[in-house]
């Protein structure tokens, strides 16, 4: 995850958000904007990870969310494995 400051328009850094962290697809910010927090979703593992920034403006992540995947108990679809293994059509 790449940190801009929007202000200057210039790059200041990048979070490594680890294995599960691949592809970040969208970041979401609080309501609130007066405060720095805000969620990324990463599309290849489906994680959420939490960002805020610290007293020295300096962005920090976590996951927020290691439940396993679980199968959706369903007629209509198949069961679609998370990581891309074992893909079904679903025609």
């Amino acid at each position: 995850m790449h940190v801009w400051d929007f202000q200057d328009k210039k790059y200041q850094y990048s979070i490594d958000l680890g294995e599960k962290g691949l592809i970040p697809l969208e970041i979401r910010f609080l309501h609130d904007p007066d405060k720095a927090v805000g969620f990324v979703g990463c599309a290849l593992s489906s994680s959420i990870y939490r960002f805020a920034m610290n007293e020295v403006r300096l962005a920090l992540a976590h996951s927020v969310d290691d439940n396993p995947p679980t199968e959706a108990h369903t007629k209509c679809i198949p069961v679609l494995n998370r990581m891309g293994n074992g893909r079904q059509s679903l025609s």
